[in-house]
């Protein structure tokens, strides 16, 4: 596992230069997480029975050889050990910054001066309706035997 700084020099330096990571393939994992959100927040909204909570989401992704992210999975209760220097560093860093988000800001108006340490606010926005013309009404699967 890389950190964030790690990764970034790396594939700047495979890149002559050019901040790929964070000019490329970091607006896409943001992008893909608010998508990935957006198209479950009616089972989030379902959810939020229990007052003064809030969830932690583990988003795994994988860099392609033009570093573009793929969503591999999302866990609900990510590992949070200490299983390699840099996850003691993150784990021990995020701890602090969900303090910064969660009791530090609660009730004030999120603005981009809010402290929320290394946490970025990735959207900010109205309830996503959805099409109805998203409905699939015929979904089906078609095989064949391959040949040896």
């Amino acid at each position: 596992m890389w950190s964030h700084s790690q990764i970034s020099k790396y594939i700047q330096e495979l890149s002559n230069g050019v901040d790929v990571f964070n000019e490329k393939t970091m607006p896409m994992i943001e992008q893909i997480s608010t998508w990935t959100f957006m198209s479950v927040q009616d089972e989030m909204d379902a959810c939020q029975t229990t007052k003064n909570s809030f969830e932690m989401f583990g988003f795994d992704y994988m860099l392609d050889d033009e570093y573009n992210p793929w969503l591999i999975e999302v866990n609900l209760s990510p590992d949070m050990s200490y299983s390699t220097a840099i996850t003691e560093k993150l784990v021990k860093a995020m701890g602090e910054d969900i303090i910064k988000v969660v009791v530090d800001n609660k009730g004030k108006k999120i603005t981009k001066d809010n402290d929320f340490g290394n946490f970025k606010l990735i959207y900010k926005g109205k309830y996503y309706e959805r099409p109805s013309n998203l409905l699939i009404n015929n979904l089906s699967i078609e095989s064949c035997k391959i040949k040896n």
